[in-house]
């Protein structure tokens, strides 16, 4: 076997045998110099040894052993460590302040199940189950707060509707859903402007993940790929108070009288 396969790999190696018991050995490698060896005495019994090697965006480190259908090792992928052992595989890591945990059962040559997934942090609490192809849970955004008094804004604890797919790379949060790198769809989300309650509507499209408040706050702002954007409200509400320190902090903030 030599040449070029799916997602910008290349394999060198040889390869026998029918059905789940090919054996042989190979190395594969990606456009950017990342290599892995594999050695196959079936299905269920193989070594893997990656040493950068990228798949979809992720890179490949470690070294896993399967013998009598049982798989061995750790492997790092992008910001996940996986461990196998005794039938069954822990993924852990963190992505922006969010602790991740997954763990599930595995049963060579492919098949994946009693999945769970748990993700939490300063934000939310993300909880799922089920198969790779079908979690479901729910995610429970934090109760947050920013500014200062007479401007501060609370954004509420809520709770969502959360279904994924790892097969798939998707996940959906309410109305908002995530493929594979790109987002899609919208959902709304509450806030509060001291006292005055209001809504912000969460819109994904392609990269862009932006917030669109109504009620106290008007504006748009885009969260990603990178923060920006403009919003803005009305001062007349606290106007009264908008002497001494006040004034001097909605200056510098950049807030103006409408």
């Amino acid at each position: 076997m030599r040449g070029a396969v799916a997602n910008g790999l290349s394999v060198d190696g040889r390869v026998t045998g029918q059905g789940d018991q090919p054996r042989g050995s190979l190395r594969v490698f990606d456009a950017a110099g990342g290599s892995a060896r594999v050695t196959l005495r079936g299905l269920s019994d193989f070594d893997v040894d990656t040493a950068g090697l990228q798949i979809a965006g992720q890179t490949l480190r470690g070294a896993l052993r399967a013998e009598n259908g049982q798989l061995a090792g750790t492997l790092r992928a992008g910001l996940l460590t996986v461990v196998a052992a005794n039938g069954r595989l822990t993924a852990t890591g963190e992505f922006a302040g969010q602790q991740v945990r997954a763990s599930g059962r595995l049963t060579l040559p492919s098949q994946v199940s009693d999945l769970n997934v748990l993700v939490t942090g300063p934000y939310f609490t993300a909880r799922a189950s089920g198969d790779p192809d079908a979690l479901r849970g729910t995610l429970r955004l934090n109760a947050q707060s920013f500014g200062t008094d007479p401007l501060r804004l609370t954004v509420p604890a809520q709770i969502f509707p959360l279904s994924a797919s790892v097969t798939d790379l998707r996940a959906s949060v309410g109305g908002l859903t995530y493929t594979n790198g790109f987002w899609s769809g919208a959902q709304r989300l509450r806030y509060a402007l001291n006292s005055q309650l209001g809504e912000a509507r969460l819109t994904g499209t392609g990269k862009v993940l932006a917030a669109l408040p109504s009620g106290p706050l008007d504006g748009r702002v885009t969260l990603l790929p990178a923060l920006g954007g403009t919003v803005s409200t009305s001062l007349s509400p606290f106007w009264a108070n908008c002497h001494g320190k006040y004034v001097h902090w909605w200056c510098r903030a950049g807030w103006s009288r409408s």
